[in-house]
């Protein structure tokens, strides 16, 4: 019964999602969008925050991380909106890494500010880099999101296109809660000493949650991008 109620409302969501841009005008379903890219900014985090109770209030950085990578593959360089996102998921992942290492080892409050303190200095990178970023006046230029010569040139592919990697964004988050890594996870948020007591390797699961958050945002990032 209770697998059947599960399957009953991914159906349900399923089938709101795609009846809703028929059913909508412009700007609600430009607000969809929007909902969408940060629904899976909060997919991640939810990993992180709700799952290994590791506290994050820089992931902003990394959603700028991955908008401002795309837009200047694609807007600068000229390569293909594919090409962006990844470059973007990449950088972000490289940087959490390093980051996170240091930053992981702390707790609570010290944890917040520090990850506060580096969403910081990522703007004040994008508002001083002007000539890379295009600082406070914004970067200009960026193409219309395209797979392979198609392009998500309407907001209802948009919609589509969004609430899409947010389903699959979710599925896999909740694959991976309901794995071996997602109950290490829980038992670090539980309380790292017993994690540690019963041999998991709480730096290693941490910083792998931590990187998995990045890149969720990030691919975030590089939507809004091309759609803003």
């Amino acid at each position: 019964m209770g697998n059947l109620l599960h399957y009953i409302k991914w159906i349900i969501l399923v089938a709101v999602i795609i009846i809703l841009p028929f059913i909508s005008n412009s700007f609600f379903l430009s607000m969809m969008i929007l909902i969408g890219l940060y629904a899976l900014v909060g997919t991640g985090l939810t990993m992180l925050m709700g799952y290994a109770g590791q506290i994050s209030l820089g992931h902003a950085a990394f959603y700028g991380i991955g908008a401002y990578s795309t837009a200047i593959i694609t807007g600068t360089y000229g390569l293909p909106s594919v090409i962006g996102i990844i470059v973007g998921l990449i950088i972000a992942g490289i940087i959490a890494y390093i980051i996170g290492h240091p930053t992981l080892k702390l707790k609570e409050n010290y944890l917040a500010l520090a990850t506060l303190g580096f969403g910081i200095i990522i703007f004040t990178f994008f508002k001083e880099f002007k000539g890379l970023t295009g600082g406070l006046n914004g970067f200009f230029g960026i193409p219309m999101f395209n797979v392979f010569g198609f392009l998500f040139d309407t907001d209802i592919k948009f919609y589509l296109l969004t609430w899409i990697l947010v389903l699959l964004g979710i599925i896999f988050a909740n694959n991976m809660i309901q794995s071996r890594v997602g109950r290490a996870l829980r038992s670090i948020h539980g309380s790292e000493v017993a994690a540690s007591s019963i041999g998991i390797n709480i730096q290693k699961y941490k910083l792998q949650v931590f990187v998995l958050s990045a890149i969720y945002a990030s691919i975030a990032g590089s939507l809004y991008a091309h759609y803003i």
